[in-house]
């Protein structure tokens, strides 16, 4: 059977996506026949690198060597002529929320051509709201949670010309009404294949960091994530997965190894980046032998992302030993009263403070996150996050404004107060119009569009001293910290909001219930 795999990157980064990559991997070992439309690098650049080079989040790089400029519309022809061209019998596309405007429109073009294509769409955005996007028109079927078995098996049935309307974790409409199959158990990581590289385009192995290029390879250890963070879209994820048993998965480290050990002597990684949410979320003893086995067999740089709870001075020695060359921490917010209370984050900034200085220790660079426009902030809160970040002084920062995706309890307390504008479209029936990490998704009504971007493009400026934080600003906010005010009834009902929102959840509530979408 001919498939057409689409990626539907529209912000020109670069990464090869792991999830659609097992994937066409496991439908090319059954025998089928794959193809990717990839958009990566037809479009303008990197505009995420591109916006936090000019912010002074990260040095430059040049990079436009690697983008062909294509206009959106001439994109859209491109892929006209290859679907006509590959007439393929199944187009499949892994969807975020980041992507799903995007994907829609492809797949509108697709459809012109004609409506017999069957289009089977999975990801992270169809998982948590299957009932909403298999209502899009140019969606035929949808995948719900790991799609590694569900695939192969649905596209066995097609190619045989059965029903495939049995096969566990689908969705479908019939005669207009959604159906959802019951989930299958989560995939063992350690069954899964090594993914097969060569469809890729080569410049998504070329990574900027630290000014320079990398050929960089992209790898997972685990799945999923044990924190209930209220801005991400991992707690939705776990709940209406839960029949599925354990979210939160891990590769074995003899896997993860044999995986590169294969990748790298074909593809000469010069660095190796860690898709993990959450890497160091494993015993210390697990990460000193992750590390004396990297050392042993791999022996070349690599890039985590973790949390401040999870590093310890044994992890970092070992770490560091093993070539651990950068560390990337999200803090989120630097006022406790926020992070506990509406983000879900029971972290004091004493912790944070001392896992970056112990980082900074080992001599391992450093990057921080913190998002902007939270649901319950005050002008206070944001200065709050550019001191911390003015202590932690880590190599690289990054900025963003908080997004109020599907499934996230931050989207819907946002919908439930009016914060955001939502869409009635079918396939988007309740999602936020217009998201974007790079600009305001959320009406704050204590925050102005106007203030919260202008303190995004001076972000910087007030942690490097080039731009003295206003006097008022200096003292700490009411909830910063121990030694701060009393935060009084600053928030108070959006706290309160969130608290019967977390608590649902636990409950096992879904999400469809508890905003009525």
């Amino acid at each position: 059977m001919k498939i057409l795999a689409i990626y539907p990157n529209r912000e020109g980064y670069g990464r090869v996506p792991l999830g659609l990559s097992l994937i066409i991997t496991l439908l090319q070992n059954a025998g089928h026949r794959v193809e990717i439309f990839d958009t990566t690098f037809l479009s303008n650049g990197n505009i995420d690198s591109s916006t936090r080079e000019e912010l002074g989040f990260v040095l430059q790089t040049d990079m436009s060597f690697l983008y062909e400029s294509y206009t959106s519309s001439a994109i859209d022809e491109l892929f006209r002529a290859k679907v006509k061209e590959y007439s393929p019998d199944l187009i499949a596309v892994s969807i975020v929320e980041d992507n799903y405007r995007y994907a829609h429109r492809l797949l509108k073009v697709a459809k012109s051509i004609s409506k017999n294509i069957t289009v089977l769409a999975g990801g992270s955005t169809p998982t948590v709201a299957p009932h909403i996007v298999i209502e899009n028109p140019y969606i035929d079927y949808l995948i719900q949670g790991d799609g590694e078995e569900a695939v192969v098996e649905f596209c066995k049935l097609m190619e045989r010309g059965k029903s495939v309307e049995g096969v566990r974790n689908l969705w479908y409409l019939k005669e207009g009404v959604a159906k959802g199959n019951p989930l299958r158990p989560q995939s063992n990581m350690d069954s899964l294949p090594i993914q097969n590289l060569g469809l890729w385009d080569e410049r998504h192995f070329i990574k900027p960091y630290c000014g320079e290029l990398y050929k960089s390879g992209y790898y997972e250890m685990s799945r999923g994530c044990v924190h209930k963070c209220t801005y991400c879209i991992n707690h939705s994820l776990e709940n209406v997965l839960r029949d599925a048993g354990r979210y939160f998965r891990r590769k074995t480290i003899d896997k993860l190894v044999l995986e590169i050990k294969m990748h790298l002597n074909e593809f000469k990684w010069e660095m190796i980046f860690f898709c993990d949410d959450n890497f160091l979320s494993m015993s210390t003893d697990s990460c000193i032998q992750f590390s004396r086995q990297w050392k042993d067999e791999i022996n070349i740089p690599f890039w985590v992302n973790t949390t401040a709870e999870s590093v310890n001075a044994r992890k970092l020695e070992h770490l560091k030993d093993a070539g651990c060359n950068g560390i990337s921490i999200g803090i989120e917010s630097g006022s406790e009263w926020l992070r506990e209370n509406i983000l879900n984050r029971k972290i004091k900034n004493d912790r944070i403070i001392k896992t970056f200085k112990l980082i900074h220790e080992y001599g391992i660079r450093t990057s921080s996150n913190i998002l902007i426009g939270f649901p319950g902030e005050y002008e206070e809160d944001v200065f709050e996050s550019i001191k911390l970040a003015k202590m932690l002084q880590t190599n690289n920062q990054d900025v963003t404004f908080v997004t109020p995706y599907m499934g996230t309890n931050i989207h819907a307390i946002a919908f439930m107060l009016g914060y955001i504008t939502i869409s009635e479209e079918p396939g988007f029936r309740g999602f936020a119009e217009g998201i974007s990490m790079r600009r305001p998704s959320i009406k704050v009504p204590q925050l102005s569009t106007e203030f919260l971007e202008k303190i995004y493009k001076m972000f910087m400026g007030y942690v490097n001293g080039k731009i003295p934080i206003p006097r008022r600003f200096m003292n700490s906010a009411p909830g910063a910290d121990s030694s701060a005010p009393p935060r009084g009834e600053c928030g108070k009902d959006v706290s309160d909001k969130m608290k019967e929102l977390i608590l649902s959840m636990s409950k096992g509530i879904s999400y469809e219930e508890m905003i009525k979408v």
